[in-house]
């Protein structure tokens, strides 16, 4: 075994351990190993991953989606509320509403954290995770 501080065993520990850091929602930076044998290299490759929270309504007057706490997508002054057609298809409108704000590369998970009814219709939250816009 290579003990030596350029590369050898403790590299390869060292890039088997950072594998598990893909999880991490910010800028992560994971050093890979390439190259031939004998001569590896390793680059840098920075995740630009970001989760932000939803909420969808569904109203006798409209289905409709507001995100919460993001400086693009909840507008100027906190209220804006997009529209959504069909409510099978969330996944698919919500990634068509980030990638045209230019906020998302593509939306990989959307997990429902709540649900609640009223009166008028019902209401769900759901945090979007997504790949960051380059």
């Amino acid at each position: 075994m290579n003990k030596s501080p350029k590369g050898g065993f403790f590299l390869s520990i060292f890039l088997v351990m950072t594998k598990f850091c893909l999880n991490v929602h910010r800028w992560t930076g994971i050093m890979i190993l390439s190259g031939r044998i004998g001569r590896p290299e390793i680059k840098q490759v920075l995740i630009m991953r970001a989760s932000v929270v939803a909420i969808f309504t569904n109203y006798p007057t409209g289905k409709l989606v507001h995100f919460c706490g993001h400086e693009v997508l909840t507008g100027s002054n906190y209220n804006i509320w997009f529209p959504i057609f069909d409510e099978k298809t969330l996944f698919q409108e919500i990634e068509k509403i980030m990638i045209n704000c230019r906020v998302a590369h593509n939306v990989t998970h959307i997990e429902r954290i709540r649900r609640g009814d009223n009166e008028n219709g019902y209401f769900e939250d759901y945090r979007i995770t997504y790949n960051l816009a380059v």
